[in-house]
């Protein structure tokens, strides 16, 4: 992966936890959305991971290049994932099995009770330890399960059941 200006190598703590969380979750024959998806890394692991369909979302259209050269770097056609520049806070509909959200923890605190599809998964990170409390109630406060928590040095992420 070249992270150019986007953020997502695989070596920040809350990629990293990204990653082992989708690892842990089948994504054979399942729909995908990255929300946040910068270079690409996570859409990348879904569409390995046999996804059967992989959306990929980002706010900044300076990921564009970057996202389609990693596509590229790991011999994934561009016509394989959906890539949009989009708010995600601007999208009615979240119908996928899983949904992936590596991004500010603001930006999740009003994402999360937004997303209403059952029998879903959802894999978040971007958060600080300093912000544990406020996730897990509006977690609960959705009506939403937490999974699984991964910690890495003052990171964490969910994985949670929508």
């Amino acid at each position: 992966i070249n992270p150019a200006l986007a953020f997502g190598t695989g070596h920040h703590e809350t990629t990293y936890m990204m990653i082992q969380a989708m690892l842990d979750i089948q994504f054979e024959n399942k729909t995908v959305v990255d929300i946040g998806t910068g270079s690409g890394i996570l859409s990348i692991l879904a569409k390995k991971l046999n996804a059967k369909k992989v959306t990929a979302v980002d706010n900044d259209s300076l990921t564009i290049n970057n996202f389609f050269e990693n596509l590229h770097l790991n011999q994934i056609n561009e016509n394989d994932i959906d890539f949009s520049i989009n708010d995600c806070l601007m999208i009615k509909n979240f119908n996928d099995d899983i949904i992936l959200a590596n991004i500010n923890t603001n930006v999740l605190l009003k994402l999360i009770p937004r997303i209403s599809c059952r029998s879903s998964i959802m894999v978040v990170s971007g958060i600080l330890n300093t912000d544990e409390k406020s996730i897990i109630q509006v977690i609960k406060n959705s009506d939403k399960k937490i999974l699984n928590k991964y910690a890495k040095n003052e990171w964490l992420c969910f994985s949670i059941n929508l």
